[in-house]
C-alpha cells in the first residue's frame, strides 16, 4: 500500500507564506516576483508585479502599494529601451538564468538626491514568470565609480582646454614613454594622438633644428636634477608651419608599480609671439626713431618719452616722466597758438602745428608737432601721444635762403641803380672837368667845380661798393696765394690799428692757391679789419688766419650757399663786443650799420659779401654778444701755381693823339662828355647811340677807325657783340670797353674776358686819356 503524503492545511500554508514573506522582507537585497502577461498569440507583452520586498521598493523609489498588481512597463518604461525587459522575457521563454553585474539605479530618496546605486542582478524562471534578486555593490564600487567619473570630467576638461596635455612614463634608464596626449596635438601640430603614443622620439624630432640642442640639453638637465622644466621653443608642424610653444611641467606623480610619471602642458603661443614681435618692433621703432615721442595722460602729465626726445630736449626719461609736459617744453610763441592747441585737446581732437620749445640748457628749438588722442574701447581718451620733429636747422636754412634771396634782389636793385648812377656821374665829372679846363688859373669857379668833381668821385666810391655788393663790378681774377696777399696787406693793417690792438697773423705754410681779383680781396681784408677795429673800442686782438679746409656734404646741407670740396679759408677774428642773432642776420645788407650817424655808410660788409659771392666763395659769421666775432671766407682751391701779385698803379695823365675813335654808348650824357674830352685831346671822334648805329657809322666812314670805345650793356646789341661784328670788316680794330658793370656773357660770368681792356665808370679825364692812349699804343692784332 502506497504511503500517503499529508496535505498541508490552509493554515499551514499561510504560516509558511508568512515565514517566507518575513524572511524576504528581512533581506537587505532587492527581491521580486513577476508573472508574464501574454497576448492572444502567446507573446509576452509585459509582466505583472506580484511581489516586491522593501529593498526593491527602496531601489526603485516606488512604494510597494504602487507596484504590486501593476505592470512592469507601466511603472518602468525605460526597461524596454535599456534592453532589460527583453532580457527578462528570454529568462521566461528559455529558462536560462540571467546575471547582470554593475547595473546602475538612481535612488534620489535613499541617497540624498541623485546618487547612483550599483547592483548585481540575478533572474530565474518561476512558472510563467520570474524571480529577480539583486545585491547592492555600491559601497564596494563607489570609489571606482567616482574615480571613473572624475577621470571623465578630467578628460572632458583636458580635451576642451586650448593646450596639449601629456603624461609620460619615465623608465629607470631615464627614457620617456608617452602614455597619454590630448587631442589638441593634432590641431596644433597635425599629428594624431596615435602617432605620438607610438613614437616616443617624435616630440624631440619635431623641435626646430635651431632650438633642438638647447631644449633637449635643458630638458635632460632639469629631469636629472628633479627640477621642473619650463621653456619656449619652436616646433615644426606636419604641414611645415613653424609653431612656437610654451612647454611647462606640471610635476611628477607615481603610476602603477611605482613608475614615475611626468605630466605637463604645452600651449601654442605662436599668435602671442607674433603679437609680442609686432609690439617689439613697434617699441624698437619708437625707441630707435629719430622723431621725439611723448605720451601724456589726459591731465598732461608725462608717462613716457623716447630717447629721441631725450636728445632733443636734454631731459632724461627719469627727469621728464611724472612732470607736466608744459613744464618740460617751456614753450614760447603766440598765445593764440597754444590756446588753439589746448582747446583741440580738450575736445579730444588731434592737433598739429609748429612750436618753439626750450631745451634743458635754455636754448630754443623749433619743432613740428602732431598730438593725437589715444582712446579706450568705449571712446574715452586715456592718453595723448605727441610726435615732434626738430626743424630748427631747416628753419635756419630757410631763413638763410630768404636772406640770400633778399640780398640777391637788393643786389640786383643796387647794381642797376649804381650802373645808371655811374652814367650820370660820368657826365657830371666829364663836363665839370671840361669847364675847369676852359677856366683860367685863379678863377674861383675852378675851385667850385673841383668840389663838384670831388663830391662826384665820393659818390662814385659809393656806387662801386654797391656794384660790389650786387656782384656787378668788373673783376680781373688771377691765381693767388692768400699768404702773399696777407703779407702785402699787413703793413697797411699795422698802420691802421692802434697801439691797444694786437695784430696776429697766422698763415698756414704751403697754402694752396685760389682764383680771385687780388685788389678786391685786398679790399675784403681791409673792410673786415676796419669793422673788427670798430668792434674793439677798448682794444683787443685782431687775428688774420689762412688755412685749407674740406667742406663736406654735411656742412653744405647746414649752410645755404656753401659748396662741397677743398677750400682755402681766410679768417678774420676779433675780441670785440660781438653781435646778437638779429644783427648777424642783417650785417651784409647795404646801408645797415650799428655805428652812430656819420660814422659809416653801412656798405663795408655788403661790399665784402658781394666780392666773395662774385668770386665763387662763401662767407660765414660766428659771434655772440661779449665774445667777439669771427668771419670766415671760403674760396675754392685751385691746383695751379700762383701768379706774381702786383699792385695796380694809379693812372697817370697822358697826352692825346690824332687817331679816330668810335664812341658808342646809349647814354647821351656819357657819349657827349667822353667825346668832348677826347676831342679836347686831339682825337677825331665818331659817335653812336647803339650797336646798330655804330655799324652804320662805321660802314659810312671811309677812313680808318683806330679804336672802338663802347659801353658793354646797351639795348639791342651789346658792346662785345658789336666788337665781333666790326672785327669782320675792320680786322685788327682795337677795343676798349666802358662799363658800370658787366653784363651778358661778361656779367653772367661776373668777370671780364681775358685780354679785354676796360674803363670803369664814372670816367674822369685823366683815366680816360690814359686808358685810351694805352689801348691805341697796343699793337694791332691780325
Amino acid at each position: 500500500m502506497r504511503e500517503r503524503i499529508p496535505v498541508a492545511s490552509a493554515g499551514a500554508r499561510r504560516a509558511t507564506e508568512e515565514r517566507f514573506r518575513t524572511s524576504v522582507e528581512a533581506l537587505l537585497d532587492p527581491f521580486g516576483l513577476y508573472t508574464a502577461l501574454r497576448d492572444d498569440t502567446g507573446r509576452i507583452v509585459d509582466f505583472r508585479i506580484d511581489y516586491v520586498n522593501g529593498a526593491m521598493c527602496r531601489l526603485n523609489s516606488v512604494p510597494r502599494e504602487r507596484q504590486v498588481g501593476q505592470t512592469l512597463l507601466d511603472l518602468f518604461p525605460a526597461h524596454r529601451p535599456s534592453g532589460l525587459f527583453d532580457a527578462f522575457c528570454r529568462v521566461v521563454e528559455t529558462g536560462e538564468p540571467l546575471t547582470l553585474n554593475g547595473l546602475v539605479y538612481r535612488d534620489p530618496q535613499a541617497r540624498g538626491g541623485g546618487l547612483d546605486l550599483v547592483i548585481d542582478l540575478h533572474a530565474v524562471r518561476l512558472g510563467d514568470g520570474y524571480v529577480v534578486t539583486g545585491h547592492e555593490v555600491s559601497e564596494r564600487n563607489r570609489a571606482e565609480l567616482e574615480l571613473r567619473e572624475a577621470e571623465e570630467r578630467y578628460r572632458v576638461l583636458v580635451e576642451q582646454i586650448p593646450a596639449i596635455v601629456f603624461i609620460d612614463e619615465i623608465a629607470p634608464d631615464g627614457s620617456i614613454r608617452p602614455i597619454y596626449v590630448s587631442p589638441q596635438v593634432e590641431a596644433t601640430l597635425g599629428y594624431p594622438q596615435a602617432d605620438w603614443l607610438a613614437d616616443p622620439a617624435l616630440t624631440r624630432r619635431l623641435i626646430h633644428p635651431e632650438d633642438r640642442d638647447r631644449v633637449v640639453a635643458e630638458l635632460d638637465r632639469r629631469h636629472a636634477a628633479g627640477e621642473p622644466f619650463v621653456a619656449e621653443y619652436r616646433m615644426i608642424a606636419r604641414d611645415g608651419r613653424v609653431v612656437w610653444v610654451h612647454d611647462s611641467d606640471l610635476g611628477t606623480t607615481t603610476g602603477p608599480g611605482g613608475v614615475p610619471r611626468l605630466q605637463g602642458v604645452v600651449f601654442d603661443v605662436t599668435a602671442l609671439r607674433r603679437t609680442e614681435e609686432e609690439r617689439g618692433r613697434l617699441a624698437a621703432a619708437i625707441e630707435q626713431g629719430v622723431e621725439a615721442i611723448v605720451i601724456t595722460d589726459p591731465d598732461g602729465r608725462i608717462v613716457y618719452v623716447n630717447p629721441a626726445f631725450e636728445r632733443l630736449s636734454g631731459y632724461s626719461g627719469a627727469e621728464a616722466v611724472g612732470r607736466q609736459v608744459g613744464e618740460i617744453d617751456g614753450a614760447t610763441g603766440p598765445p593764440e597758438l597754444h590756446e588753439a592747441m589746448r582747446a583741440a585737446l580738450a575736445r579730444g581732437e588731434a592737433w598739429s602745428g609748429e612750436v618753439v620749445n626750450t631745451r634743458r640748457d635754455g636754448t630754443p628749438y623749433t619743432a613740428e608737432m602732431a598730438i593725437t588722442p589715444i582712446r579706450a574701447d568705449g571712446g574715452r581718451v586715456t592718453d595723448f601721444v605727441s610726435i615732434r620733429r626738430d626743424v630748427t636747422r631747416e628753419r635756419e636754412l630757410e631763413a638763410q635762403l630768404r636772406q640770400a634771396q633778399k640780398m640777391e634782389a637788393v643786389g640786383r636793385l643796387a647794381g642797376g641803380i649804381a650802373h645808371d648812377f655811374n652814367n650820370l656821374l660820368s657826365a657830371v665829372i666829364g663836363f665839370s672837368e671840361l669847364v675847369m679846363a676852359d677856366l683860367p688859373l685863379g678863377d674861383r669857379r675852378r675851385d667850385d667845380l673841383a668840389e663838384v668833381v670831388r663830391a662826384a668821385q665820393r659818390a662814385a666810391d659809393l656806387t662801386r661798393q654797391l656794384l660790389a655788393f650786387g656782384r656787378r663790378q668788373l673783376l680781373r681774377p688771377q691765381v693767388l696765394d692768400l699768404n702773399t696777399l696777407v703779407r702785402e696787406v699787413e703793413p697797411m693793417l699795422r698802420r691802421t690799428i692802434g697801439e691797444d690792438v694786437e695784430l696776429v697773423i697766422a698763415a698756414e705754410p704751403g697754402l694752396a692757391s685760389v682764383r680771385a681779383d687780388a685788389g678786391q680781396l685786398e679790399q675784403v681784408i681791409l673792410n673786415l679789419a676796419i669793422n673788427a677795429l670798430d668792434a674793439m673800442p677798448g682794444g683787443g686782438r685782431l687775428t688774420v688766419e689762412t688755412a685749407e679746409v674740406l667742406l663736406d656734404e654735411v656742412y653744405v646741407r647746414r649752410h645755404a650757399g656753401a659748396t662741397a670740396g677743398p677750400h682755402v679759408v681766410l679768417t678774420v677774428a676779433d675780441t670785440g663786443v660781438g653781435m646778437d642773432n638779429a644783427t648777424q642776420a642783417r650785417i651784409f645788407e647795404p646801408f645797415f650799420t650799428t655805428k652812430s650817424e656819420g660814422k659809416g655808410t653801412g656798405l663795408g660788409l655788403s661790399t665784402v659779401y658781394g666780392i666773395v659771392k662774385q668770386s665763387g666763395g662763401y662767407i660765414s659769421v660766428d659771434s655772440e654778444p661779449g665774445r667777439g666775432s669771427t668771419l670766415r671766407i671760403y674760396l675754392p682751391r685751385v691746383d695751379e701755381s700762383a701768379e706774381p701779385y702786383v699792385l695796380e698803379a694809379s693812372p697817370a695823365s697822358s697826352a692825346g693823339g690824332s687817331e679816330t675813335v668810335l664812341v658808342v654808348d646809349d647814354s647821351d650824357a656819357v657819349r657827349s662828355a667822353v667825346g668832348s674830352q677826347l676831342e679836347r685831346r686831339g682825337y677825331r671822334v665818331l659817335s653812336a647811340a647803339s650797336g646798330e648805329d655804330a655799324l652804320e657809322v662805321a660802314g659810312g666812314h671811309e677812313g680808318t677807325i683806330d679804336l672802338l670805345l663802347s659801353d658793354v650793356v646797351m639795348p639791342g646789341m651789346s658792346g662785345p657783340e658789336l666788337a665781333e661784328r666790326l672785327a669782320v670788316t675792320r680786322p685788327g680794330l682795337r677795343v676798349l670797353f666802358m662799363s658800370g658793370y658787366a653784363a651778358d656773357a661778361i656779367a653772367e660770368r661776373g668777370v671780364l674776358d681775358a685780354g679785354a681792356a676796360h674803363l670803369p665808370k664814372p670816367i674822369g679825364a685823366a683815366l680816360l686819356a690814359s686808358r685810351v692812349r694805352e689801348a691805341l699804343d697796343t699793337p694791332r692784332s691780325g
